[in-house]
């Protein structure tokens, strides 16, 4: 596994681990299913697609390390941004 790769799981692990008393542990599951098989763009990209269909909400600081990881993937414009962007709560 290269760095970039090595780099891009721990971030996607990270992730999970500041959502985890957000999403459950089956939704838990179904990204962690992308991760070790090394699929880091589709479980990026269901991480996001929970959090927007069901209504998750998540903070400020959660929803730019998401934009920013899309961003290094080359995955911004697969991302619903603008839908993300709503599921971000208010202070």
């Amino acid at each position: 596994m290269t760095q970039s790769f090595e780099k891009t799981e721990r971030f996607l692990d990270a992730l999970l681990a500041d959502l985890s008393s957000t999403l459950s542990s089956t939704e838990r599951a179904e990204v962690v299913e992308f991760i070790d098989v090394g699929e880091y763009g589709i479980a990026l990209e269901t991480l996001v697609a929970l959090i927007v269909e069901e209504h998750k909400q998540i903070s400020l600081p959660i929803f730019q390390r998401i934009i920013a990881l899309a961003e290094s993937m080359g995955l911004r414009e697969t991302i619903p941004i603008v839908a993300l962007r709503r599921q971000v709560k208010a202070r």
